[in-house]
């Protein structure tokens, strides 16, 4: 989790007071594990969390429980597009290989990184930030 969260230096967590209840990085590890296994938003996010805890809790500490669909929306929405992009391709090109395949957990199929791909799922991950922003401006604006 150290490595994971040395990725995400520069990166200002813009949460305060009660909306700052879980770890940062657990946050960003959540939402990057469920968008790896399909997941599409804030909601995917905490559905994943909630169905995959026992395999969470094997590396993060989820010390205030689970976070809901409110958690990861309030903290995409608020984060630096900017110093996420730049984090966000820090990890990808420090953490992801390239040919092996490697698994989130056992009831996923592999997620496979080539060369060639390497562009598209920054990209994926890029548009999975707007729709949340998106989403999540126009419920406000409700």
């Amino acid at each position: 989790m150290e490595e994971f969260a040395a990725c995400w230096e520069g990166v200002e967590d813009p949460r305060t007071g009660n909306a700052a209840l879980h770890e940062f990085h657990e946050l960003l590890m959540i939402a990057l594990c469920a968008v790896l296994c399909g997941g599409q938003g804030a909601v995917d996010m905490a559905l994943f969390a909630r169905a995959k805890e026992p395999f969470l809790r094997g590396f993060l500490k989820l010390a205030n429980g689970v976070p809901s669909h409110d958690t990861f929306s309030r903290l995409f929405r608020q984060l630096d597009p900017a110093q996420f992009r730049t984090a966000f391709q820090r990890f990808m090109t420090g953490h992801l290989p390239c040919d092996p395949v490697f698994t989130i957990d056992s009831d996923h199929s592999p997620f496979v990184c080539k060369p060639d791909e390497f562009t598209a799922v920054l990209l994926e991950a890029e548009a999975a930030l707007r729709q949340i922003r998106g989403s999540s401006q126009a419920a406000g604006a409700a």
